[in-house]
Order: C-alpha cells, then structure tokens, then sequence
C-alpha cells in the first residue's frame, strides 16, 4: 500500500505545473516548434517537415499504440549512427553510448543522434528504446518500469555496455539517456551493481532500494548470470569473465530529464564514488518533475544522486529542442559570464556540468550559439 500512496503522489507533484498545462510541458512553448535550430541543428519538429507523408507518419508513431504501428514490431535494438562517412573515431579511447526517450520513432531518434554527434563531436551508439505511444510511453515513465518494455531494451542494451566496460582498450565510456531511456540507464546500472556483487565482494555500497528499477536489474542479472534465456530475454552470450570495480570506474552517465526512481552510484576507489552521475531537467517538464525533480524525502520521493541541475522557468521536454539546444547555448555563455536558467542543487561537486568539457572549443560557433 505504501508503494502505491508513494506512486500516486509522486504523479500528482509532477502533474502540478502551473495552470495544469501538461502539453505545454512536454512540447514546450509555440516559439520552440520549428524545425530548425540555428544553422547547424535539427529540431524534433523536423520529422513534421514538409507537411507531407512524413509527417504523418511521424505523428503516427507518436500517438498510435504499439499493435498499430511497424515501429515496434522491429523492437528495441542497437544501432549504429552513421557519422559522416568517418571510418575511424578521433576519440578511440571512448565508447558513447545513447538511450532515446519518449515518443521516438527511429526517425526522431536519429534526429537526436545526429545532434548529438554534432554538439559532442563523438560518433555513437544507439541503444534503441522502441516507444509505444504518447500514452503508454508516460505510463511507463509514471508507473510502468517494470514493465516487459523495460526489461527488452535494457536486457538488449547491456551486453552493449558489458563489452565497452571490459574492453582494455577503451577508457571512458560515457551513456546519455533522455525522459524514458533514463529508466533503463538505471535498469542498466542496478545489473552492473548485480553481476559486481555478485563477482567482487566489498565493493558494493551496502543498501536497502526495493525500487521498481532494481527488481528488472535483478532479473536480468541473473538470465545473464545463466547464459541463457527460459524467458523472453535475449540469450546473452558474451559474458566472458568477472567484472572489475576498476571497469565500472570508465563509466559516466548523463541524463535528460531523468525520471528513474532510483539511481545511485555503487563503487568506490580512492576515496571516490563511481559512475559519474549527471541529470538535467526543466522546471516545467512533467516526466523530469517524476524523477531528478522530484522531492528526495517522504512521500513521493525519488533517489537520484549525483549531481543534479534544474533550469528555472522553462518548458519541454523533447531532447534537441528543449535540451540539447538550451546545452549548447548554457555552454557558450559560461565564459562569457552570461547569466542562464541553469542551476545547480545544493550539494553538487561541480557547479556547472562535466558534460560541458565535452562540448568542443570553437569559440565563433559558441559565440554565435549565446548570441
């Protein structure tokens, strides 16, 4: 019972946006509904553009359900994002890895891929979160994470994940999630908590977290743990030997409108915590406000530690828009000293995002972008 009088306050905090404008926080205000962001950048609204075809079938995987549309019978997967013909990376140290949110076709999320290649200069991959509607997918970000969805994409996902972490040849690998990808970045990270557990003893931050998150990473923990698959899961064959505490510490997470209900690091060396946790949300986004802008005691509460930035006064929630954009632009005024929205929680190591450092110098683009 104390579960479901937490879950239906968390909701109801969420849902109190001023004048109960629940469209406006997710599509944000009429100014932001272009496709076009600058010269350089695509908008999710691009997939509207020209009003054709297109269009509609962009509105069709927004708004139909799963049993209607050919989207989902492809499923979650892992893709590849194309990075202008670029045969090798100049960044072979690192992995990136990208979790798409809610209500994105494999259009929208190549959208998001591509600016997200374009801010950070990294080629990546997507772990495709195959989306079920408007409805079902804001279900599923209020009460659904356990739910089979959940369980498919992040059961395809961290394999991904696993073979990056053991690689010896990578250092970093860096997972950017957004809305419901956020969801199973914790999945993923709760597994990893699981098999580190279980495989060196010590290293794990001893705690209670009955949270929804942690009873999928647990299942999937455990399919992996047997090589094979008695369920739906994927079989997982290329666990090949322990995992190490120093392979999670290549780890960081950054995550768009964060709305996990539990998400904590779990390893310490050198007296740090590891993975690096980072969640950005607007003050006005209705799937943010279920998780890192959620209360962090009593009823209704969320646990998502880290550091953690609010951007005051705004609305929206799609990624490159509401986002990504607002990012680049936060970015380039910094050392202009140009006051932004964006604000630090109380307690934050840092008091601006490390996701920063990974944005690019190129001082007349960033001029250009604060301006």
């Amino acid at each position: 019972m104390s579960d479901i009088v937490n879950l239906l306050v968390n909701v109801g905090q969420a849902a109190n946006v001023p004048s109960r404008q629940l469209v406006r926080s997710i599509l944000g205000d009429r100014a932001t509904w272009k496709p076009q962001l600058g010269d350089q950048y695509q908008s999710e609204f691009a997939s509207f553009y020209p009003p054709t075809f297109q269009a509609l079938r962009s509105l069709r995987s927004i708004v139909l359900s799963p049993g209607l549309r050919r989207d989902v019978a492809k499923g979650s997967a892992r893709i590849d994002h194309p990075v202008d013909g670029q045969k090798s990376s100049p960044f072979p140290k690192e992995r990136w890895f990208f979790i798409n949110g809610i209500c994105t076709d494999r259009d929208v999320v190549m959208l998001n891929a591509t600016m997200l290649h374009q801010v950070f200069g990294r080629p990546l991959t997507v772990l495709y979160n195959a989306c079920n509607g408007v409805l079902l997918d804001i279900a599923e970000c209020a009460v659904g994470k356990q739910w089979d969805t959940t369980t498919d994409a992040a059961s395809i996902a961290l394999p991904e994940l696993l073979d990056a972490l053991r690689d010896p040849s990578i250092d970093k690998v860096v997972l950017i999630s957004h809305s419901q990808g956020t969801i199973i970045a914790a999945v993923l990270l709760k597994a990893l908590e699981e098999l580190l557990r279980r495989d060196a003893k010590g290293y794990r931050v001893e705690r209670h977290d009955p949270s929804p998150e942690r009873k999928v990473a647990q299942h999937i923990a455990t399919v992996i743990d047997r090589h094979g698959n008695p369920s739906k899961l994927r079989p997982v064959d290329r666990v090949q030997r322990e995992l190490q505490p120093e392979e999670i510490a290549k780890l960081e997470l950054y995550n768009f409108a964060n709305c996990a209900t539990s998400m904590e690091p779990f390893v310490e060396l050198h007296g740090r915590l590891h993975p690096w946790l980072e969640s950005y949300g607007n003050e006005y986004d209705l799937v943010a406000r279920l998780g890192v802008l959620a209360p962090t005691h009593g009823t209704g509460s969320t646990r998502i530690a880290g550091d953690r930035y609010i951007r005051r006064g705004t609305w929206g929630h799609l990624l490159n828009v509401h986002y990504l954009y607002a990012f680049v632009q936060e970015r380039a005024a910094r050392p202009l000293g140009v006051h932004t929205p964006l604000e630090p929680f109380a307690g934050n190591q840092r008091r601006w995002p490390k996701l920063f450092e990974y944005i690019p110098r190129k001082p007349d683009a960033l001029r250009e972008a604060a301006e």
